[in-house]
This record gives structure tokens, sequence and C-alpha cells, in this order.
């Protein structure tokens, strides 16, 4: 079974730093001193070429990343920042003794949404649980030799709040609804066609109207105050309830709901103030520049 490290996320804001540094202590009492374990600056925060993301894209064998997102929210953010791993199963499904997820020989993440856990104690038994059904207390690859033992490895950068959109591959159509309604120039099309995040630092803080229009749920902004748009899953596309993650396969393209017109109004009103926010509002009614400018839709 490959070895696995625990990595704890910092929160944004809205817990004390000893509540957190109690937190931490009590986990890494959880993990024990044979598996690694280290704790990382907010996972949304964080720069993608910066310390945290290097270290866990160079970080050897599996992966419990706890983090204040919802799991499936924490997975497309390693995911778009280049750390290369697999969605693991439910923490809890893998302890009951359900078979793990994962192709073999792939690297494998699991993530757990502390957020959800009022009780440290019940966070910290979760962990002792699921790295006893992982029986991952054994051997751990030599290269991560310095992680182990009581002092943990804390990796930490300078951090400034961000706000992007993140892409799930698995539900994305390349329908291009997003590149044509975003003015901001966040999405682009990569030499294959498929849509990617081109410019995150050109989206609007707190805009989420991109998600709103997409058809499939496949864009996720993991701060935003909608679960829904924020990653949770229970989205009535596959039936799986808010804050677990789905392990069914995407579903086939749909027809829109009837509320979809309303719901691609308020984009558009979303929008427009944004667009009037960074002085790019159109006349006349109209969203962003007059035809001909920078920024126009996608035809």
């Amino acid at each position: 079974m490959s070895a696995i490290s625990v990595v704890l996320s910092r929160p944004r804001s809205g817990i004390p730093e000893p509540a957190f540094r109690g937190m931490a202590e009590k986990i890494a009492a959880a993990v024990g001193e044979e598996i690694p374990f280290a704790v990382v600056s907010h996972l949304y925060d964080a720069a993608p070429q910066g310390p945290v993301f290097q270290f866990l894209r160079e970080l050897p064998g599996d992966l419990l990343m706890l983090a204040p997102l919802y799991p499936r929210a924490a997975h497309l953010v390693l995911r778009a920042n280049g750390v290369d791993v697999q969605l693991g199963g439910h923490p809890d499904r893998e302890a009951a003794g359900d078979p793990a997820v994962g192709t073999p020989g792939s690297r494998i993440a699991w993530y757990l949404d502390y957020r959800d856990y009022l009780i440290v104690d019940e966070l910290a038994e979760k962990v002792r649980a699921f790295l006893h059904s992982r029986r991952a207390a054994t051997v751990h690859a030599a290269s991560a030799g310095s992680l182990i033992g009581r002092e943990w490895r804390i990796v930490e950068e300078e951090v400034r709040p961000r706000w992007y959109p993140v892409i799930d591959p698995d539900r994305c159509r390349q329908c291009y609804e997003c590149v044509n309604f975003c003015l901001f120039g966040v999405f682009d099309l990569d030499t294959a066609g498929r849509i990617f995040v081109a410019q995150p630092e050109a989206c609007r803080p707190g805009c989420p109207a991109c998600a709103r229009v997409c058809p499939e749920g496949a864009i996720v902004f993991p701060l935003y105050n909608d679960p829904i748009i924020a990653g949770a899953d229970g989205n009535g596309k596959d039936g799986t309830p808010p804050g677990l993650i789905s392990l069914s396969p995407p579903p086939p393209p749909r027809r829109a709901p009837p509320e979809a017109d309303s719901t691609r109004e308020q984009a558009q009103a979303e929008r427009r103030r944004y667009l009037a926010d960074a002085g790019l509002g159109g006349t006349n009614g109209k969203d962003g520049p007059s035809a001909g400018g920078p920024g126009g839709e996608r035809t």
C-alpha cells in the first residue's frame, strides 16, 4: 500500500492562532510519529508557483488533505495548481472498509473539510480511523524523512486573498459558454480546444457569474457563499448529499431547467455590476465595451 502524508491547510480567517495551534497539535497526535504531517498556508490563496504548491507537487505518496474547503473544491484547487493527484473515496467510507478508489500506481488524495467538525477531538478521531484503515503507519518513502517525527513541517508563504475559478474536467462539456460570457479574459482555449483558466488574476473579486451560466456545474469558486458554486456536491446532478464526494461518472448533457432563465439574468446583472466597478460598463444598457472594443464576447 502506498505511503501517505497528512497536510493541514490554514484557514483564511475566523480561527485564532492559539485555537488553530491546538487543533494542529491534536491532529498531529492522531497522525502519530510514523506518518509525515505538515501545515501549509490557505490552499486557495497560495501562489501557483509558490512554496506551498511546490511542496505538495514534490511530496511523495498519497495525501490526506484537511482544509476549510468542500472536498471537491479542495481537489480542484490542487489540480488547477499542478498537483497531480486522483480523487480518492470519502474517508468515512474507506474507514468503514469500502475499497479504495483510484488507478493502481497513481497518487491519490482524500479530503476532509474541517469546518464540519465543531469538536476537534472528533476530527482527530476521524483522521486516526482513516489512517488505521489505510494501514499507513508502516514504512514511508525515504525522501519524506524530513517530515517524520515530532516536529511538523511548516510550509507557509506570504499570501493575499485571491479570487479565481477552477474547472471540474469531469463535468466540463466544452460548450464554451463561460468563454463567451466572461468579458474579463479569464478563460481561453488550449491548443486542443479545451477550456482552461488563462488569466485567473483577471477575475473580478467576488464575481461568480460564469459559474451560474455553466450548464454542467463545472465551474467552482471555492470561497463563494453559495455551497453549490463553492463546490459542494448534491446539486441535483447525481443525488449526492452536500459535503460528500461524488464518485459517480459525470452526467450526460441535459436541457436547461426552468429556472435557467432567471439564473442567467442574475449572472448578467452580476456581470454588469463588476464591469461597472472596473470602469468597463457599456452604454445603452449593454454589457461590456462597445462593439469592436477589447473584451467583447466571442462569437
